[in-house]
């Protein structure tokens, strides 16, 4: 793909980064890890809006993951766009998630 799909994030999402990057802070005392690790979910959104096949395929056609240790993530490829679906801890049971 040349270019790059616009980029949109579900409520979801957006709620799972928010409680990561707060556990982080309230954990460490600071934000420079939440920091950090923002800054690896902005770089792989960038790659992934470039070329949505970058993550791994799973059962369903249209969602793709892409892993960031402990974190998987998650997105669904549509026509005209990335819908950034889950921010997973992969170290959770993977029959607890379920995806739109």
């Amino acid at each position: 793909m040349v270019g790059r799909k616009p980029v949109t994030w579900s409520v979801r999402a957006r709620e799972e980064l928010n409680t990561i990057l707060r556990f982080y802070r309230e954990r460490n005392g600071n934000s420079a890890y939440g920091t950090k690790i923002q800054n690896r979910i902005d770089l792989l959104v960038l790659y992934v809006s470039r070329n949505e096949e970058y993550g791994q395929a799973t059962d369903r056609p249209d969602i793709r993951s892409v892993v960031l240790k402990p974190f998987e993530l998650i997105y669904k490829i549509t026509e005209n766009k990335i819908i950034i679906v889950s921010i997973w801890d992969a170290r959770r049971d993977p029959d607890s998630l379920k995806l739109p």
